[in-house]
């Protein structure tokens, strides 16, 4: 090793303390550098690299405990539909439970949420305190190729709330007048911006919990006017 690389053990204590303060930031340095690589990487399609990602199909193959875009830890896999893989994750920063939608890796199928996506923004930014029960999009990143969104997650459907609690006997009258105004407070919204939602169904309102009786519509299929 060179001279000048090297802490000098004759120099004061003073010197000494700013070599070793060097020393340190280099390293702080060079560990960040890694870090933006690895950054790159996952930001890129990798074609050489995707049949270790996905299955046959184009779907993403993810693992309990693995951590998207540095902080969304997966939990389990809570669903898979034609366009996408859905997932339950925590965010670590913040300790949210969230769902991520994974999109499968194809092109026009990732153009098209792309273009979602965009009508998820405007709802979002006309109805900042969430009031108009559309489920808002929290964030969207690339990993691994695959177009993610994150949105907060929900235990339930109304199907699911069907089957639980209404089995032989349907919803009480009050709950179904109050998940009917909610439903139509969320159209309405939407509509008012031009946009039509266009596969409303038991399986796309949501609940946050089987104690809440707030619904929220899933954004989905959504196109403009």
């Amino acid at each position: 090793m060179e001279d000048e690389d090297m802490l000098d053990m004759f120099a004061s204590d003073d010197e000494f303390d700013k070599q070793l303060a060097v020393e340190k930031e280099k390293r702080e340095q060079d560990v960040q550098k890694k870090k933006d690589m690895l950054k790159k990487t996952e930001d890129v399609e990798n074609t050489a690299l995707k049949d270790n990602w996905d299955d046959k199909e184009g779907y993403y193959v993810s693992f309990v405990g693995e951590i998207f875009a540095y902080k969304y830890r997966v939990v389990r896999e809570t669903g898979k539909g034609v366009f996408s893989t859905v997932l339950c994750c925590v965010d670590t920063e913040s300790n949210e439970t969230v769902a991520i939608k994974v999109l499968r890796s194809n092109e026009k199928m990732t153009n098209d949420a792309k273009n979602e996506l965009a009508l998820l923004e405007e709802i979002k930014k006309n109805d900042p305190q969430n009031t108009k029960h559309c489920i808002p999009v929290y964030k969207s990143f690339i990993y691994r190729g695959h177009l993610c969104i994150v949105f907060p997650f929900m235990a339930l459907n109304l199907r699911d709330t069907l089957h639980k609690y209404g089995a032989g006997t349907g919803l009480s009258l009050m709950a179904i007048q109050s998940f009917g105004q909610q439903l139509f407070l969320a159209l309405h919204h939407i509509k008012k911006l031009g946009i039509v939602h266009a596969d409303i169904k038991p399986d796309n309102i949501m609940l946050k919990d089987q104690n809440s009786s707030l619904i929220q519509v899933a954004p989905l299929f959504l196109r403009h006017a």
